[in-house]
């Protein structure tokens, strides 16, 4: 049974594993990194509050790197925006822990190129002993904001994700 959370994943988890997308923050006024946290907390940092400013005061540059395959290209993106849905989707599995979906919709500056879409989720399982881990998402699609527009405007003309809540 589906059950929706307020709780945006608060307390601590246990250390995130080695991702091969690789997240670099930096200050535009002392250049030192900004934030020595995960990636899963860095983005629910910039959504929850978006102006966070560097200890020093300057803003924060965040790029992420990635490990594209195939001889993809253009393999840092500077974040420009990210969000997370709210309330999130809970629910409990079959030991008894819940489990909540955390999606992001992270916008992306690629160097030389429009804005791109890249969308990571976790799962935060929480044991009945109140231990949180948090599980990362391995098929996370990342694509240029021109199609990902391309697929919304489609759903929409087919009567899908409209106002409606269709």
């Amino acid at each position: 049974m589906l059950q929706n959370s307020t709780d945006p994943a608060d307390g601590r988890f246990d250390t995130e594993p080695d991702m091969a997308t690789k997240c670099i923050v930096k200050c535009s006024s002392c250049q030192t990194p900004a934030i020595d946290d995960t990636l899963f907390a860095t983005l629910l940092r910039i959504a929850d509050d978006p102006t966070a400013k560097c200890k020093c005061g300057g803003t924060r540059t965040i790029s992420l790197a990635f490990d594209f395959g195939l001889g993809a290209t253009d393999k840092v993106s500077d974040i420009e925006a990210v969000f997370h849905p709210r309330p999130l989707e809970s629910w409990q599995d079959k030991d008894g822990s819940k489990v909540t979906f955390f999606p992001f919709l992270v916008v992306l500056k690629r160097t030389g190129r429009h804005s791109a879409i890249w969308m990571p989720y976790w799962h935060i399982v929480e044991s009945e002993d109140g231990k949180k881990k948090q599980k990362y998402g391995q098929w996370a699609p990342y694509m240029d904001a021109s199609l990902f527009e391309s697929m919304l405007q489609q759903a929409r003309q087919a009567g899908f994700l409209t106002d409606t809540g269709s």
